[in-house]
């Protein structure tokens, strides 16, 4: 990705008064834009620079928001958008974001069909996918969504009218969260129990939001957490509310949340026996820097590069029988039953949880080494190698079983979904394995009509 470098030198509000930046490419090219808002900013300086670009983010790496429109000066960097496939383990649909802003989208039937908004589907910067319908973010901050509608495909005229400057999209199971940069969020879809309009007098200055099958929850700046949605999968976290204090981040599995506080400890709620109770291992939780979620276990990575794990054991939740083995671990990921972790430095691979889901790497265990990234079904797992082949394990049939290696070269990204894997190959061709109902036969180029 081609980098950019946004920096701006006035103090004044962004609700009051346009601020100016230079945008300014890596290359030395740059401009000079007026803007008082993120979206604003975005739209102006990819008109003049004639690039799409893909995110705004500040030197403490978060995500440009209204809170950074206001003091001293402030450098804020951006990428130019590449192509990019997008799915969800929920999910048996991809789709393929363009350079162009343009969407092609394939899989379920009742998911891609796109043919009522296709004349909207251009500028889109971000899409978020449930498990039958697509919601994706354009330049201008408003939000198309198509697919399924009592899974989020559609919502009701009140709701879209609420849909204007938004700044990212959450997907659960059924529905829809999106954050607008005022920090309020609006939410459609499937879900039952605690409905967002219950709690929209909490849902305010709110930072992000995190997913799990039913439920949301958003942390805010002050550091408080409000939840909403099924009430038994983390809708409800009255009982550990006194905690939620200082939290700067939420993580969903299929049932139940994890939050990570200011000071490295962590609070738990949802279904207790699916990662809602982390009693257990507590006086280990300390110095939380990240926590992988499986479908009913967590894995947390502390800043000493040790993991702790709670939840089901037979879906990851007891690493006890590895733990020799997770040190110096960098970096972890998970299908609905198993974790894996690259460790050390020569970023070996180390896997536990339920065999069926990928808990077992032994056929490719001595090929799992010099590992970039690693992403997953819901049954399987993706290795990506330094020297661009692709090792993959699990269940055979959802993508554990890859019979596409010699295809798999100069890949750029890799995306799972419920049952299969697409590769993203630097000539703009994508390549899948995995279930054919997961759409794992899929052969096209980037831009192609039939993708």
């Amino acid at each position: 990705l081609t980098g950019l470098l946004f920096s701006f030198h006035d103090p004044l509000l962004r609700l009051y008064a346009a601020m100016p930046f230079t945008v300014a490419l890596l290359s030395g090219r740059s401009v000079l834009v007026e803007a008082s808002t993120a979206t604003e900013l975005l739209r102006a300086a990819q008109k003049q620079l004639q690039l799409r670009i893909h995110r705004l983010i500040t030197q403490d790496g978060q995500f440009l928001g209204p809170q950074h429109f206001e003091g001293n000066h402030h450098v804020v960097h951006a990428t130019v958008q590449s192509a990019r496939l997008r799915s969800s383990r929920s999910s048996t649909s991809f789709a393929l974001l363009q350079g162009d802003g343009s969407v092609i989208c394939w899989g379920d039937p009742a998911a891609v069909d796109n043919r009522a908004v296709q004349d909207q589907l251009k500028d889109i910067l971000d899409i978020a996918m449930t498990s039958s319908a697509f919601a994706a973010v354009r330049a201008d901050g408003s939000c198309i969504m198509w697919g399924n509608a009592p899974t989020g495909g559609d919502c009701r005229p009140k709701i879209q009218e609420q849909l204007v400057n938004v700044r990212r999209i959450v997907a659960s199971r059924v529905a829809f969260a999106a954050l607008r940069e005022d920090g309020l969020v609006v939410s459609w879809g499937g879900l039952e129990g605690v409905g967002h309009q219950q709690v929209q007098d909490e849902l305010y200055d709110v930072v992000d939001i995190a997913a799990s099958d039913l439920s949301f929850a958003a942390w805010r700046a002050d550091g408080r957490v409000v939840t909403w949605g099924n009430r038994s999968n983390g809708g409800d976290s009255l009982a550990v509310q006194m905690q939620l204090k200082n939290v700067k981040e939420v993580v969903g599995a299929s049932s139940a949340f994890a939050a990570i506080c200011q000071n490295g400890s962590v609070v738990t709620w949802g279904v207790p026996s699916a990662g809602g109770d982390s009693r257990n291992v507590q006086k280990e939780l300390r110095g939380v820097a990240s926590i992988t979620p499986s479908g009913s276990a967590f894995a947390a990575l502390r800043s000493d590069r040790q993991v702790v794990t709670w939840g089901d054991p037979s879906f990851g939740g007891y690493s006890n029988s590895v733990q020799k083995d997770l040190q110096d671990v960098r970096h972890l990921a998970a299908t609905f039953g198993a974790f894996a972790a690259v460790c050390g430095p020569s970023r070996r691979v180390v896997v536990w949880g339920n065999k069926s889901y990928g808990g077992d790497a032994g056929r490719v265990q001595e090929q799992l080494i010099d590992i970039e990234e690693i992403c997953s079904t819901h049954f399987a797992f993706a290795a990506l190698r330094a020297d661009g082949q692709v090792v993959s394990w699990g269940y055979d049939h959802y993508g554990g079983l890859c019979d596409v290696a010699d295809e798999l070269h100069d890949v750029q990204q890799i995306v799972g979904s419920y049952g299969a894997f697409h590769a993203l190959r630097a000539d703009g061709w994508v390549i899948s394995w995995g279930s054919a109902d997961s759409c794992g036969s899929v052969r096209c180029q980037t831009g192609a009509v039939g993708c």
